[in-house]
This record gives structure tokens, sequence and C-alpha cells, in this order.
């Protein structure tokens, strides 16, 4: 007898949906359909018909986890836009030339439509300071003071170094490299703790100030002083408008001399501790004055009758002491005022709203706080930024506390910062010296600046801007004319 098996017989399934696909297809409703590409439609039926699509190249992990064409809304935006498939190689025989219509970024990813790429100007301290994060120049400044809030340097319009070196000024010619000898302090007037070039006026002319209280006028290529006077206490900073200069003393007095005449020519006596800024404003009509105690005031100064209102036109407040003030020379309503430890800020200030303004302490327009003792601040004059040299950085207690802070290193300790404005967001930051900077100076051509650093007792050249090309730096002056 013969058995065969029979052979098994094909089932055909209803048409219609079962219970059983009812619930699967309740399940899936919440799954988007995908619309396929037509040659992807054709890889689909091939592996149906068994055919095997196998291939030794790996694919590649997706940028994104959800895909563009996730539902079929989307899908007309890929079709539409022309935007790229999932594939990882390209099948063409030529690569397609870059397309150069305005729907180009679209064909990335949609995020990329909210980026715009930041232009650094060649102006920029960014363009200059990542290329070349050394010092252009290294000089020696043995016996420069080692405090702080000393002005031991400064640089005039005819590119001429200064430098105080206990009881001793040098000069050196940075066209020439040329140093000489300005001259010597007679004892026991101590030590010079301020050197101060005078503007255009008085060029060839340098004011010098002793711990002591000797203030004296120095001419370039005189063995004397042309001038001398007696300042109140310890003589601190130093500001110069035409014949005319400001200078600050540790009683908090701010005295006026003219170096056309033997006596002081006026007096400020609103400071109660050591004054250690001074800063006039770009039109020379108003003076900023700060000191130890984080105070900081505005005068109006009548240059006529070279003297001042009886009270400040307005005062500010930090809550450490303020060496660094700056005005900004492109914009003459923007004032920037720094403090040390144990504050560390920078602020900046409207005028008009501090002339204008009723409360006696009004709040500035904008506020950076990095808690790093702020030494200096420099406006550029060839682009809208603002740099300020530092020192020690701490860290703030716990406000459950009631501990000192706590000393720590951070990007900005000992380093030259580069903020961009209007923002004020910070751009860059190079770390200049081992130890504190008590000063930045900027070059008469605006492009560099030296810093200071007494512990080490040296200073250091920096290349931070470029000069603006002509038909901008065109454009710069006429915006000033008109502020003006």
């Amino acid at each position: 007898m013969e058995f065969k098996t029979p052979t098994k017989r094909p089932r055909y399934s209803s048409p219609l949906p079962s219970a059983e696909c009812s619930a699967k297809r309740r399940r899936l409703s919440g799954i988007p359909a995908v619309s396929l590409p037509e040659e992807e439609r054709g890889a689909v039926e091939n592996v149906q018909r068994g055919t095997s699509l196998s291939d030794r190249f790996i694919a590649v992990r997706p940028d994104v986890a959800v895909p563009l064409n996730i539902s079929p809304r989307t899908q007309r935006y890929v079709n539409f836009f022309g935007l790229k498939g999932e594939n990882t190689l390209s099948f063409d025989k030529k690569p397609k030339e870059r397309d150069a219509t305005p729907l180009r970024p679209l064909k990335s990813h949609p995020t990329e439509m909210s980026y715009t790429p930041v232009t650094i100007p060649a102006t920029s301290a960014v363009s200059n300071l990542i290329s070349q994060r050394q010092a252009v120049l290294a000089l020696d400044g043995s016996g420069i003071s080692q405090d702080l809030f000393a002005y031991s340097l400064t640089w005039s319009y005819k590119n001429v170094l200064a430098v105080a070196c206990e009881e001793d000024i040098f000069c050196q010619d940075l066209n020439t490299r040329v140093v000489s000898k300005l001259g010597s302090v007679l004892q026991p007037y101590g030590q010079y703790n301020m050197v101060e070039w005078a503007d255009r006026h008085e060029e060839n002319t340098l004011a010098a100030g002793t711990a002591s209280g000797l203030v004296e006028l120095w001419n370039l290529g005189r063995d004397r002083p042309i001038r001398r006077w007696w300042s109140p206490g310890w003589v601190g900073a130093a500001a110069w408008n035409g014949h005319v200069v400001a200078v600050g003393s540790g009683t908090g007095a701010v005295t006026l001399y003219d170096a056309r005449a033997s006596d002081p020519v006026g007096r400020i006596t609103a400071h109660f501790g050591k004054v250690h800024g001074l800063k006039w404003s770009t039109d020379w009509k108003y003076l900023a004055t700060s000191d130890e105690d984080g105070h900081v005031n505005l005068w109006d100064y009548r240059k006529g009758h070279g003297t001042f209102e009886g009270t400040p036109l307005a005062k500010m407040k930090h809550d450490a002491p303020v060496k660094a003030l700056a005005w900004c020379p492109w914009n003459t309503d923007v004032l920037a005022t720094g403090s040390t430890y144990p504050e560390g800020m920078i602020k900046i200030w409207s005028f008009k709203s501090l002339t204008g303004s009723a409360v006696p302490h009004p709040e500035p327009s904008h506020t950076l706080a990095y808690d790093t003792s702020v030494t200096s601040l420099i406006w550029s004059p060839h682009c809208k930024e603002l740099l300020s040299t530092h020192g020690y950085s701490w860290k703030q207690p716990a406000t459950s506390t009631r501990g000192k802070p706590v000393p720590v290193v951070s990007p900005m300790s000992n380093s030259v910062t580069v903020f961009r404005y209007p923002s004020y967001s910070r751009l860059i930051s190079t770390k200049s010296h081992a130890n504190p900077i008590a000063m930045g100076v900027l070059s008469p051509d605006g492009t560099q600046i030296f810093t200071v650093c007494p512990k080490e007792e040296n200073m250091k050249l920096w290349k931070i801007w470029s000069p603006a090309p002509k038909e901008e730096k065109e454009n710069i002056m006429q915006q000033q004319s008109i502020i003006r």
C-alpha cells in the first residue's frame, strides 16, 4: 500500500478585517504614515519577492532621532524643498555642484535655518588675540610700585613710555628704542606713585606724584621739574584736560593744577577715602572720580572758569574700591566703572539717565559680575569693544554663611578680557601674567596696550585691535560728529 503525504492546502483569508486585525490596527493607528520615494518602493518590493539586498556597507547612525518625513505633511515639505534623504552613499557618477539658491540652507537640516554665522571683523580683538596669544614685547620694570592702585606707567601721544621706578622716572622712545632717565625725586619725599603724560596741548609734559603728597611737572628734555606743588596726603590718580591736570589724594580731595600757574586753580572735597580713579569725558566737560569706598561721582567742569559746581551731577556706588573708569569714545552717553575685591564687577552707566535721575544712587544699565578684581577699563577706538584688565579671582561664600570670599583661579584671573558692545558678552580672555595686573595703558594709535604686573616687575605689550579701513573709519568719524 502506498502512502502519499497530502499537500498543504492554501488558506485564503477573508478580505474583511478580523477582530484581531482590528485590534492591531487600533494600536498602530497612532504611528504616522511614511511616504517612501519611488526608488525605495522598488527596494521594498524586491524584499517581498525574496531578493537579497545585503550590502557590505554599514548604515550610518542618523543625525536626528526623529526623521524629517515623520508625517505626510513633513514629507510634502521634504519633497517641495528638496531636503536630503536618508541615504549615506551617493550613487551619482558626477557630484552635484554647489547650489547657490536662497533655499540651499534648507537642504541640510531645518535647525540650520536659525543659525547665522558670526562674522568677526579684522579690527576685533578676537582676530588678533586668537592668532597671537603671546606678548609682542616684554620690558623690565624693576623698582615699580607694589601698590595695585598705583599708576606706574604712562604712554604719550609721541609714542614715549614713562615708568616710575622708586625715586626715578625713566623714558623709552618706542620709535627709536632709546632709554633715558628723566629725573629723580628729592628725599625725604618718598617714591613715585603716579606718572601721567599730558594730552596734545602739553604733549611733552609729565605729571608725577609721590606717596608723601608731592606733585611735580616734568618737561621732556629738562633735568629738573618745571612745577612743584604739595597735595594733601598720598597722591593717587591723575587726568589731564588741556593745560589743567586733576590729581587725587589720600584725603579724598581732587585738586586742579594749571601748568601755566604756580598755585592750584580748583579743588573737590566730596570724597572721604583715597581717590583711586579720575577720568575726563571725551568732550572734556565732565570729570568722573572714584575712591576706595566704592563711590563714583560725576562733576560738571566749567572749562572757561576752571571750576566745578558745589555738588556732583550724579553719584554711583560699588561695594568695593573703584579704580577703573572709562568713557566711551564713540558714545558719549556711556561710562564704564570697575571694582576690585571683594565685589569684582563692571557696571555700565548711562550719563543721561544719571543726570536726570532723582534717585540718590541710580542703577546701572548693565552689570557684569565675574568675582574678579577689575584694575582698568579701555574702550576700543576702532571697533565696538570694551577691554578690561584683571587681578585675583574669588568665590563668594554661601548666602547662609558669613564667611569671606575664597580665592580661586578662573579664566579671567590675571587676564586681559574683551567684551562686545552693546551686549557685553565676553569675547575672549587671555592670561597675560601669572600675578595680578595693576593697570593697562592704550597706545597712541589705539591698537596695542601695555600691562603692568608689580609682583613680577615687568610690563608686556599686547596687540589687541587693528585700525579700521579708511572708508569705515570715515563713517565712524561722521557718527561721532553727529553724536557731539
